[in-house]
């Protein structure tokens, strides 16, 4: 009896473990189309601003210069609320951890906190760098909403790329703030999507 109840449990702890590993699959798909939706900003938009600055790109090319942003993140964002829509409502139902217990409420707190601090900066202070500490201001406080939600340690490498971004964006131009700022978010988010990768394969290979 003893062995069989030893057995039973040896088999329930294996089935968490993969339920777990399979909540950290989900998250990972998200980190990473975070990043690569950054990456292929940097990519499409760089050369056009460092070629001309902000001001004076969309001063000078008002009929598509907005329209080419807009576009780009209308489908970015649609793309992301429609993966973030799947994927966290199947976090929901694999995260064994917290079973009837788990709560989104601190994830949707943190996200709508991080909503306030990314127009605060710029509304309270005039300077070329204000929209960028308002971006990384709101990357640290939604991810933050996302540990305290979930208790996953990844994504503690989307919150220290940004909080090590902040000191750069001070003393560069706006758009190199700004570029600054995606770029280390973007390579916070990479770290995050293999550190959730490297989380799975380790609970799918304990035996």
């Amino acid at each position: 009896m003893v062995m069989q109840m030893e057995g039973m449990k040896e088999v329930i702890e294996k089935i968490e473990k993969k339920l777990i590993a399979s909540s950290k699959i989900y998250a990972a798909m998200n980190y990473g189309i975070w990043a690569a939706i950054l990456i292929i900003y940097e990519i499409m938009f760089v050369p056009l601003f460092i070629y001309k600055p902000t001001e004076v790109w969309f001063s000078t090319h008002p009929p598509y210069a907005g329209i080419m942003v807009g576009v780009f993140w209308t489908i970015a964002i649609g793309f992301l609320v429609y993966v973030n829509k799947i994927a966290w409502k199947k976090m929901k139902q694999l995260n064994v951890e917290k079973s009837s217990k788990y709560n989104s409420h601190p994830m949707i707190i943190g996200w709508v906190i991080a909503a306030v601090f990314f127009v605060l900066p710029s509304l309270l202070i005039h300077a070329s760098w204000a929209y960028s500490l308002g971006f990384l201001l709101f990357i640290i406080t939604g991810n933050i909403g996302i540990y305290i939600c979930c208790r996953n340690y990844e994504s503690f490498a989307s919150i220290a790329s940004a909080i090590i971004a902040i000191p750069f964006i001070f003393f560069v131009s706006l758009d190199m703030a700004w570029f600054l700022a995606i770029g280390f978010v973007a390579g916070g988010y990479a770290i995050s999507t293999m550190l959730y990768l490297w989380s799975t394969f380790r609970l799918v290979g304990e035996h």
